[in-house]
């Protein structure tokens, strides 16, 4: 296919290259910021590139939308005279935000964290897929499979949830890792300490459940210790809340 990529953050940037390594021609690389646009045109030796909308190329077969969600609609209104697919790569927006703004459209949704700086194996990613019609979703399908063996039609509804569930896996659990490390720092403690424990947690939740994997004083109800820990984040109250919070939820969890 030839394809028109919209965005240059960290979706397009890994997007951009495993679909050019798959056969298909990326002819244009569009950004808000031509600097942006043009690091990753020079990466993919892609020469058009561009930061004005209207200079987007009206003849490719798919335009991908990796931009931020409260910008889709009005880049979908500057295409509404493309013949070309109109996805976008977004967990929380419907595809009926395409609804009267362009001809052919749909969802081509990667369901990963991606960051620039840590390359990533395609072919694991579940790719989620979603068509205004049949013959839409058999295309957007075929090109999925191309990068990745974990195809399948998601509506936007499951999609929601999909995207919902991410943010507890990843985000969130990022965050207390972050918080982890910053205590650590502040008592003088290597932050490394944690990388070991990071890796079997995750590594264990592979292989068994979270619910039968969980572990620690919230699951035991074991108030002294859960009450030594929140005196210690007595200064922190911020982390003092979210411990308390999903502590709740643990006890909850185990002692019904």
């Amino acid at each position: 296919m030839k394809i028109v990529i919209i965005g240059s953050g960290n979706v397009a940037w890994h997007l951009t290259e495993v679909l050019q390594k798959a056969g298909n021609t990326i002819i244009q690389i569009y950004s808000r910021t031509l600097e942006n646009a043009k690091l990753l045109a020079d990466k993919l030796h892609v020469k058009n590139y561009t930061e004005t909308i209207a200079a987007i190329d009206r003849e490719a077969d798919l335009y991908i939308l990796c931009t931020r969600d409260n910008v889709i609609e009005s880049v979908a209104q500057s295409l509404k005279d493309v013949s070309g697919i109109v996805t976008h790569t977004s967990g929380s927006t419907p595809m009926q935000i395409f609804e009267g703004k362009v001809k052919r459209f749909g969802v081509f949704y990667p369901f990963q964290t991606f960051s620039k700086s840590k390359e990533i194996d395609f072919k694991v990613i579940p790719m989620c897929i979603e068509g205004a019609d049949d013959a839409i979703s058999t295309q957007l399908i075929h090109l999925a499979q191309q990068i990745s063996d974990n195809v399948a039609c998601i509506d936007s509804q499951q999609r929601l949830w999909l995207h919902l569930t991410a943010i507890y896996t990843n985000n969130f659990a990022n965050h207390l890792c972050h918080i982890s490390q910053d205590l650590l720092e502040k008592q003088s403690i290597p932050k490394h300490f944690l990388n070991p424990l990071i890796e079997e947690t995750f590594e264990k939740i592979k292989i068994i459940t979270p619910f039968d994997a969980q572990t620690g004083p919230a699951k035991r109800n074991d108030g002294l210790t859960i009450a030594k820990h929140l005196e210690l984040l007595a200064p922190f109250k911020t982390y003092q809340s979210i411990y308390k919070n999903i502590t709740e939820s643990i006890i909850e969890t185990y002692n019904q």
